[in-house]
């Protein structure tokens, strides 16, 4: 049954909203048609004129900073910054022109304090969303799908490749602390569950039928991401998921000749410009081979830390519920760009939290090299001698 005629056959107008929407709430393929009955039908059974609560947002000029970073994940200035730029963007202004036909008639500010919310808290209803914030099922749809498709947009200018002078500030930082010469970034993947998508995915099921994106992300020494890219429904395999990335095409620009990835993760190739650990028996190892990949490890330990913090504070992150496969990849991608704008002095609000254990960067290892290139070889070789002996 589409979206039209959930609708149409069901009493509950609100129910069929959240059970089209999401997991106990999202829709996967609704066209304009399908929202313009969606708003019709949502007029016309009077849901904005239910018995709501007081709005939530009455109460938000009230809070301390510390309870409006708790609640919405960001610092004021930085949700601030975000209003403003939603406001001035052409999104925005598609959004208020479709207010005169009531489908829309939330401001910025509400708009973008709701997605915040919501991306920032894992256990509370849907519907338990929709009282605090006063607003339909079908609005707390529109604002994820919009306020996702923004962040989005503004991806290219806040996730990007670092400049000459940031590429010499990280390499200094690697350089001086671990040893590691030429390192501008970490590389990894996390893992992210998603709810059954409406639709029969099958496609997208892993080796464990289970119903996952990967993240991989390259991060600084700051501990903000310089790349990333979300895999796509189904792609599980590290290698497959780097070689459709565009990694590889970065390092190879004549800017980046010098430049060196590293990674803990066993099941990454190991190339000119891509440092991965010695694969084996570690009995084996020379004592350099061990001691470069203990400084390896402890290197990428910020990828790690910085897949932990995103997840820590965008709690969605853990087990991501809408039902369609392209925008659970906009809103993991929004999360990261959202992750970058915003402040780190502010974990320390989350330091209490209770945190989902997650399935970081390193996995178990793998039995042989992935991928090993003669001169990946030589320079790994160098520096582990180079490692070792400044010992």
């Amino acid at each position: 049954m589409d979206l039209t005629e959930l609708i149409l056959a069901n009493d509950d107008i609100e129910s069929a909203i959240c059970s089209t929407f999401f997991d106990d709430s999202d829709s996967s393929s609704s066209s304009d048609d399908e929202y313009l009955l969606l708003g019709k039908c949502i007029i016309e059974s009077r849901v904005t004129k239910y018995d709501r609560p007081i709005d939530h947002m009455n109460d938000v000029k009230n809070y301390s900073d510390e309870d409006f970073i708790r609640s919405f994940r960001v610092n004021r200035k930085t949700a601030f910054k975000l209003i403003e730029g939603f406001k001035n963007s052409d999104i925005y202004e598609r959004l208020i022109k479709r207010a005169n036909s009531r489908l829309w008639t939330i401001t910025a500010e509400k708009t973008i304090l709701l997605f915040l919310w919501f991306a920032g808290h894992q256990n509370q209803a849907y519907r338990d969303i929709t009282k605090k914030f006063n607003i339909n099922p079908g609005t707390l749809f529109r604002v994820i799908s919009d306020v996702s498709r923004y962040l989005n947009s503004i991806a290219d200018e806040i996730i990007k490749w670092p400049n000459k002078e940031q590429q010499y500030s990280t390499k200094t930082h690697y350089l001086t602390n671990k040893g590691f010469p030429n390192v501008v970034g970490c590389i990894g993947n996390v893992s992210i569950s998603i709810t059954k998508p409406l639709d029969d995915f099958i496609h997208i099921w892993d080796s464990d039928e289970q119903f996952r994106f990967i993240l991989q992300a390259v991060c600084n020494e700051q501990k903000k991401f310089i790349d990333i890219f979300v895999s796509s429904p189904g792609v599980t395999e590290t290698s497959v998921i780097f070689n459709k990335s565009l990694v590889c095409e970065r390092l190879n620009e004549n800017d980046n000749k010098d430049s060196l990835l590293i990674t803990s993760n066993f099941y990454y190739p190991l190339l000119k410009n891509l440092m991965a650990p010695y694969v084996g028996n570690e009995k084996t190892f020379s004592s350099q081979q061990v001691h470069f990949n203990k400084k390896l490890i402890e290197c990428c330990s910020d990828l790690d830390n910085t897949f932990i913090l995103l997840k820590r504070r965008f709690k969605q992150l853990h087990h991501v519920k809408l039902r369609d496969p392209t925008r659970n990849v906009n809103f993991i991608r929004a999360c990261c760009v959202l992750h970058n704008i915003a402040d780190e002095e502010d974990h320390i609000y989350f330091q209490g939290e209770e945190c989902v254990e997650d399935n970081l960067t390193t996995p178990a290892e793998a039995a042989e090299e992935i991928f090993l290139s003669s001169e990946g070889s030589l320079i790994r070789e160098k520096i582990c001698k180079n490692i070792y002996n400044s010992i």
